[in-house]
């Protein structure tokens, strides 16, 4: 259907193995996010991996995959296993709430994949924070055969078990906001978005409260935050038009508010916006790998797919010029 000339000859292709520092990262899922603290990108770098995966970034999400432990592996590869596995990685550290939640997957969802979440918690709550994302990304797409009622009953438990706590967190705002994008089409008559903007101009408040919000996510004080802001500022060339918002105004309902409109932009807007987002992550120098993450979740939105951070190719500090 995508190519009718077609022949059916898969060639093989050569991809080498990967590198010792690739090799050396199969203990985790790291691949999929960085190292930990304490490694950085350079924002030019990471802008210009968009949409173009180079050979190491394909070999080092093979081998991060291949660290994963099987029983999580397995369960993303199908409908009722990565079901489970997303309930599992919604569950609250809070003992309470986690058998609130657990009640509340066996009343929605049934007592099969109740007891089937169960025997993945153990894998799932040794599974670092900084790799919950990617490991969802896995489940994400073996959702995909589900059938359109099973699809419902998973969202509506979903919805239950992120509400069981009365708040929602960035991992579970950006799990939801996931779903939506990537499974919504699949399931139900959703309209594609439009381009509505080709120009940058009526989009900067808009990027003045994305922008706000990752400033002071990564900032230890008003000072780094405004420094964050305007440095990113700069990348849109709006230093002096952009306004930080005041701390109580940023927080993920202003994120949504932000990305909603800011997806609608043409392709080589949404780049410029990305490179302002990781250009004000990276003020202090550093992009840490929950900041690479945090970015991740701006590319999704965007739909500028960003390949893995090979630790390979970080840098343990990023200079002023660098970020420039």
């Amino acid at each position: 259907r995508i190519d009718p000339a077609f022949d059916g000859d898969f060639k093989k292709v050569q991809t080498g193995q990967p590198s010792r520092d690739m090799q050396e990262d199969r203990h985790g899922v790291a691949g999929f996010a960085g190292t930990g603290t304490g490694r950085g990108m350079s924002p030019a770098e990471m802008v210009s991996s968009i949409g173009m995966p180079q050979p190491e970034h394909l070999q080092f999400a093979s081998a991060a995959v291949a660290s994963l432990p099987p029983a999580l592996t397995e369960a993303a590869g199908e409908p009722f296993g990565a079901s489970a596995l997303l309930y599992g990685l919604l569950a609250n550290s809070d003992g309470n709430t986690r058998a609130a939640q657990m009640n509340v997957i066996a009343s929605h969802a049934g007592q099969a994949i109740h007891d089937e979440t169960l025997k993945l918690l153990p894998w799932i709550d040794a599974v670092q924070r900084e790799h919950r994302l990617p490991l969802a990304e896995l489940a994400i797409a073996g959702l995909q055969g589900l059938s359109k009622t099973q699809y419902d009953t998973f969202c509506d438990a979903t919805v239950h078990l992120i509400e069981a706590d009365d708040q929602v967190d960035l991992f579970e705002y950006t799990l939801q906001r996931m779903i939506v994008r990537h499974l919504e089409p699949v399931f139900r008559s959703v309209a594609k978005p439009v381009t509505q903007y080709y120009d940058i101009s009526p989009l900067l408040p808009h990027c003045a409260k994305l922008l706000s919000c990752l400033a002071y996510w990564g900032a230890d004080d008003q000072a780094s935050a405004e420094k964050a802001f305007f440095s990113a500022a700069g990348k849109l060339g709006a230093s002096l038009s952009l306004k930080l918002l005041g701390r109580n105004q940023c927080g993920l309902t202003t994120v949504d508010e932000a990305l909603g409109v800011l997806e609608l932009a043409a392709p080589p807007i949404k780049k410029r916006i990305l490179s302002a987002c990781a250009a004000c992550v990276a003020t202090d120098d550093l992009i840490t790998a929950e900041e690479a993450e945090l970015l991740r979740v701006v590319a999704d939105a965007l739909n500028c797919p960003v390949p893995p951070f090979v630790p390979g190719l970080l840098h343990d500090r990023i200079t002023s010029q660098q970020v420039a």
